[in-house]
């Protein structure tokens, strides 16, 4: 299985790892460093920040927490797939202070054997260049300690593009997530999660790969943000999995690999890196007898992580547990089980509306009407109270217009006519996301009733506006709707490109939910053309996964169109005899 990913599989004591170690130390290389270098610093590890913070929106809830203990290694599982940052960024719609007070816990921790490794071989000048997603200050600590400075000045430590130096001589540590010795770097961070590497860090990756080798150490590359950019870059790259999992479990857990080492002459080295490293370099005696007496333990990060939620409501606890059980863990049964406890905590009708329009809205993803149906209802009525903000108007009435689309021809007017009042509502608050958002199920109403024509440039401005705006998750979704338009007009290369353009986006934002019903799309598609291998391929990849996430109208589209392609492939079998 390996092999299909590389051209190369090497282990530590391979004579060409050997070899190829020595020609490094003769030549300058960059490194870009992830998570598992900091492994054994004492601080927490992101999957027990992001589990710890799940168990928290659980609390003095009798039924969350009751969920919670039923379910949680496997949200666990689901949220190691996915960046703290990205989680971190849902919960400051709800909790803004979250960032400013959790970020101060990574200013604690000692640097391991691998942040000496590291920090030496920068000021020997072997590595001019590291590259770290870490916003923990190791790095910098073992720089200090190392030249008896307090921070030299030889050393630039990158966190914006302010920060950037010309000086090709001046060793730089580039913090891509941003520093927790200036909070307000990884808040801006957490402001582009999901919308693609800020320029100025690509061109900085760009810059550095053609002039040197990569070293990655400790990165396992779950970054939806910087993956296409690393799978531009053109270098030869020796990979280190150090932390004892198996290289397959590796591939198998992480898809964005699949597009990284499946470049022309990946070679990966499968080995613990720190042999590879003393190879390289050998620390002082004082710090490795100071690494063997150091317990590296700090204080309780639970400390700071409870301190962010302390203000915050049950209700909004619930509503924030089911959007990141819905989007990034992709549960909806167990999402409509947090909406229903925010429903029924909440102590005013705009945090009831908004509670119910979440609960509404998985149902209706799904074509489950009648339920949506019945809890839309209940809305209508805290609607007509007047108490209910605009933009939590401007949701309902997306919500219904997507309802009422899904019925019959007899209502197409009314879908239509709500989506315009959902427009109407996000122009007089200034949302042009949400506007746009709008615009995009109007046409998608208008294709659904065969009004092709009249939805092609809806889409189209849909498109335009989630592709300047960064909305990646918006994009996909108006691209998957694009690419059914697309074959509803005959037009077969744009179509297969939208959908495929789709698909990698929510491969990117970690959303297999929607990967799967994309894929039905496609099948669909394929059988059409008589592609019956392609077909059958998508169908076996999607349908584990809607039954996993209890979508039974997808599941059952796709188990029709897997009939529908076994009966195509005998009938074109029995024609050719």
């Amino acid at each position: 299985m390996i092999q299909k990913y590389c051209s190369e599989i090497c282990d530590s004591q391979d004579a060409r790892v050997i070899e190829q170690i020595s020609a490094l130390k003769r030549q300058k290389f960059a490194v870009f460093a992830g998570a598992g270098i900091s492994v054994k610093s004492g601080l927490p590890l992101q999957n027990e920040i992001k589990t710890y913070i799940v168990s928290i929106l659980c609390q003095n809830s009798e039924r969350l927490e009751t969920l919670f203990q039923q379910r949680a290694q496997y949200w666990s599982t689901n949220l190691n797939k996915v960046m703290l940052e990205r989680l971190l960024h849902m919960c400051e719609n709800r909790v803004p202070r979250i960032t400013e007070l959790i970020i101060p816990s990574f200013l604690e921790g000692q640097p391991t054997k691998y942040h000496y490794l590291l920090a030496k071989l920068m000021l020997d000048g072997t590595v001019p260049t590291i590259f770290t997603t870490n916003f923990d200050i190791l790095i910098e600590k073992a720089i200090t300690h190392i030249s008896n400075q307090s921070r030299p000045p030889y050393v630039s430590v990158v966190i914006d593009e302010s920060s950037l130096s010309d000086d090709r001589s001046c060793p730089s540590l580039v913090k891509l997530h941003g520093s927790a010795e200036t909070p307000s770097s990884v808040i801006l961070t957490l402001d582009r999660v999901g919308k693609g590497l800020e320029s100025w860090k690509s061109a900085k990756l760009t810059d550095t790969a053609t002039q040197l080798p990569f070293l990655f150490l400790g990165y396992s590359d779950r970054d939806k943000d910087i993956t296409p950019v690393i799978c531009e870059l053109q270098n030869e790259w020796l990979w280190f999995f150090y932390d004892g999992i198996p290289l397959e479990q590796h591939l198998t857990e992480n898809d964005e690999l699949d597009q990284i080492l499946s470049k022309p002459r990946r070679r990966v080295v499968y080995a613990n890196a720190e042999p590879i490293l003393d190879l390289l370099v050998q620390l002082p005696a004082e710090i490795l007898c100071e690494l063997d007496k150091s317990d590296n333990k700090v204080g309780d990060w639970r400390d700071f992580v409870l301190a962010a939620f302390q203000e915050v409501t049950l209700t909004n606890k619930a509503i924030l547990l089911g959007d990141i059980l819905r989007e990034l863990i992709c549960e909806p049964a167990d999402a409509s089980v947090a909406y229903e406890v925010a429903t029924s905590t909440a102590t005013n009708i705009d945090e009831r509306t908004l509670a119910r329009l979440k609960a509404a809205s998985v149902p209706a993803e799904c074509w489950m009407n009648t339920e949506a149906e019945e809890l839309l209802t209940h809305i209508e009525h805290d609607i007509a109270s007047g108490e209910v903000s605009t933009a939590v108007k401007a949701s309902y009435f997306r919500l219904r217009a997507a309802v009422e689309h899904q019925r019959s021809n007899d209502y197409m007017e009314a879908a239509v006519s709500d989506n315009l009042e959902a427009e109407r509502l996000c122009r007089e608050l200034g949302d042009v996301v949400g506007e746009a958002w709008a615009l995009h199920n109007r046409g998608v109403v208008l294709h659904m009733h065969s009004k092709h024509e009249e939805a092609l440039p809806l889409l189209e401005d849909a498109i335009e506006i989630f592709r300047d705006r960064g909305e990646l998750e918006r994009l996909a979704q108006a691209l998957s709707s694009y690419g059914s338009l697309l074959h509803a007009l005959n037009e077969h290369d744009k179509e297969l490109q939208a959908f495929r353009d789709a698909i990698s986006l929510y491969k990117m934002l970690g959303n297999e939910h929607w990967v799967a019903r994309i894929k039905i799309s496609l099948a669909q598609s394929f059988l059409e053309k008589n592609d019956f291998t392609n077909s059958n391929d998508l169908l076996s990849d999607a349908i584990p996964t809607l039954e996993r996430v209890g979508d039974n109208h997808w599941h059952a589209i796709a188990l029709r169109v897997k009939d529908k392609t076994a009966k195509a492939k005998e009938a074109s079998i029995k024609n050719k005899h």
